[in-house]
């Protein structure tokens, strides 16, 4: 998850490890680096304190790494990682619990003979509709101008698009924004990045926005995004991108979050260690490191699904194919007014330092 793989290539040192150093170490970049989003600062102390005094006892680096890989479990970020001679080591206890809302088999019922940039991402028109299906499984592949160009020659024609990222684990920040820049006209802020200096340290607050691709723009057509509780990080984070376009809704249930941005720290020991830093915020202030709730709530019902069918991409056309009929009859395409949030605090009100830097 988040901007850059969290896969660690370390080096190593031969000489004994000197474990209490290392420990220490592990946790003062933490302490000076890490957002702690998940847990709060007495927690985090009560964990380090206990985990310590196991460290103090432990007579081996193995003996350390499987430490240090609970301590980061403790921590609950899928953005956090850990490399040695023993093997790499990411935190997954983030997955448990959330949702997953969706079936790889029933999409070739879906879409029987679609387009493939590469061998996982498929698209093309739903038969016997003029609305575009795009299954985008990961972020972490570089779409071409060609492959870009193939798209536009079917979204250009369709009345709408179904993106859909349910069980999309995310990949790279950069790669979900570029994809948002054709879904906009005009520069447009979605929310603001954090990044703290400490743990109990200054937080920086900046903008975050998207500019419009110089080509193949589809701004103006309906979209719906098909989300689910396996909808993560960069994933998560295009989410963000797109809810400023008023064209855009999304559909599923809440995403399962992730956000971030993961550096990679040397510990003297040679191992190496990633994690997150910073924070990703709506234009409301609110993190989006917990998910973000649909605008409409749909689950995969198993006595469809055994039909062959999907019924979160059936209620997805649905929808817009009444947005094209009110488009027809000649009224304004906007959400439903239950869906619309209220006004957001002007970033003034909410970050007072975002004047300052």
């Amino acid at each position: 998850m988040g901007i850059c793989s969290c896969e660690l290539q370390p080096t190593y040192v031969d000489a004994d490890m000197d474990i209490a150093r290392n420990f220490d170490c592990f946790c003062n970049i933490l302490e000076e680096e890490y957002s702690f989003n998940n847990i709060g600062v007495e927690e985090w102390i009560q964990l380090k304190s206990g985990f310590r005094k196991r460290a103090l006892v432990a007579q081996n680096d193995s003996l350390l790494f499987e430490l240090l890989k609970e301590l980061t479990d403790s921590l609950k970020d899928g953005h956090l990682a850990l490399g040695s001679q023993y093997g790499a080591y990411q935190c997954m206890t983030w997955r448990k619990g959330r949702r997953e809302d969706f079936q790889d088999s029933l999409i070739r019922y879906v879409l029987p003979q679609p387009q493939y940039i590469g061998k996982t991402t498929l698209f093309g028109l739903i038969p016997d509709t003029d609305i575009a299906y795009l299954r985008y499984p990961s972020f972490s592949k570089i779409f071409t101008e060609d492959n870009y160009r193939r798209l536009d020659a079917v979204f250009s024609r369709a009345d709408g698009i179904i993106i859909d990222i349910r069980s999309n684990y995310g990949g790279n920040v950069l790669l979900a924004e570029k994809m948002a820049s054709h879904f906009y006209s005009a520069k447009t802020l979605i929310g603001y990045n954090t990044f703290c200096a400490a743990i109990e340290g200054e937080t920086k607050t900046f903008p975050c926005e998207i500019s419009p691709s110089d080509r193949y723009r589809w701004a103006d057509i309906p979209v719906v995004i098909l989300i689910d509780g396996c909808t993560f990080s960069a994933a998560n984070y295009f989410v963000l991108c797109m809810k400023q376009n008023p064209c855009v809704v999304t559909m599923g249930c809440h995403t399962g979050g992730g956000a971030g941005f993961p550096v990679t720290r040397e510990l003297p020991n040679g191992w190496l260690f990633s994690f997150p830093k910073g924070d990703t915020l709506d234009l409301f202030g609110k993190s989006i490191d917990s998910g973000i709730a649909p605008d409409h709530n749909v689950h995969l019902d198993p006595s469809i699904a055994v039909q062959s069918r999907d019924n979160i991409i059936e209620s997805a056309c649905k929808y817009l194919e009444t947005v094209y009929l009110n488009r027809s009859a000649g009224s304004a395409l906007r959400k439903s007014s239950a869906l619309i949030p209220p006004s957001p605090i002007t970033s003034a009100t909410i970050f007072p330092l975002l004047s300052s830097t």
